[in-house]
């Protein structure tokens, strides 16, 4: 029996309202998209939807006190709360220049955590 979930796309601003009709987890359509991002996104976010994550890690002799980071690449939503408390836990010392690697291979999601941006030594 074919069912239908509805997907608001984000790859662009176009915001499309997409339609997967699926039997369990296979897909059978999708509808709504008006471009190759859109159909991908929506396949993508069915069988496996994935997030940027963002947060902020400790610096130690910075003129900040927090260092903005994110992942480098979406990760699995699924991955999300165990990325999150791994970052908890994490410590840098200053400086740090925007893209350095953080954490290699956060939580065995084969995507860095990166520096967001640039923070001086004190």
């Amino acid at each position: 029996m074919s069912e239908q979930t509805k997907i608001i796309c984000t790859s662009c601003p176009r915001g499309c309202q997409i339609t997967v009709t699926h039997e369990g987890k296979k897909i059978t359509d999708v509808t709504g998209y008006t471009c190759k991002r859109g159909l991908s996104y929506a396949k993508d976010e069915f069988t496996l939807p994935k997030r940027v994550v963002t947060s902020t890690v400790r610096i130690n002799g910075g003129e900040l006190v927090m260092l903005p980071v994110r992942t480098a690449e979406a990760i699995p939503k699924n991955k999300i709360f165990d990325c999150v408390k791994a970052i908890c836990n994490i410590s840098v010392d200053a400086p740090v220049i925007i893209g350095t690697v953080i954490c290699l291979n956060i939580c065995g999601t084969n995507v860095n955590l990166i520096a967001s941006r640039d923070v001086n030594a004190k």
